[in-house]
């Protein structure tokens, strides 16, 4: 089980995903991110950030401040949003607020897609990134196993563009 601070990190997380230039998902709020993961920790222990893309009506109407319509409308809204997701937003999603967009601008330029990207992360490719202009910071998150065990993740719950 999830200790109290990692589950504030999974809120944390989520918060992240909803935001506009990351997935966009509408009327997720702070509220409904922490009520989920502190009332759905089973669930949560299992996938973490992604159990907004795992969740069921009957779960969200179970929490406080979710009717019928409301859960209905989120899960549309999640669904929606994990839909052709650009290779970008998903780099920016994966990365959890610490890569730039121009990191992952940098990276798609390098690479037609996930797959590809996950193929060829050994060290000579990395450098290419470098020599194009990534900087030491971004290139410390890509290598990281944070990041990778995130991006896996996330890829089975959204689909790219």
């Amino acid at each position: 089980m999830l200790s109290k601070q990692e589950l504030l990190k999974v809120v944390d997380q989520i918060d992240f995903l909803a935001q506009k230039d990351i997935l966009g998902i509408p009327f997720l709020t702070h509220n409904a991110s922490f009520n989920l993961v502190t009332q759905c920790p089973k669930k949560v222990n299992e996938v973490r950030f992604c159990v907004i893309f795992n969740v069921t009506a009957q779960d969200l109407t179970s929490l406080r401040g979710f009717g019928e319509k409301t859960a209905q409308r989120l899960i549309k809204n999640v669904s929606t949003a994990s839909m052709n997701v650009s290779f970008v937003r998903f780099l920016r999603a994966a990365g959890m607020n610490k890569l730039s967009k121009t990191a992952c601008e940098c990276i798609a330029k390098n690479f037609k897609n996930y797959n590809d990207f996950k193929k060829n992360k050994a060290l000579e490719s990395l450098q290419l990134l470098v020599n194009n202009g990534l900087d030491q910071n971004s290139l410390k998150v890509i290598t990281s196993r944070e990041f990778w065990d995130d991006a896996e993740l996330l890829s089975k719950f959204i689909t790219m563009a």
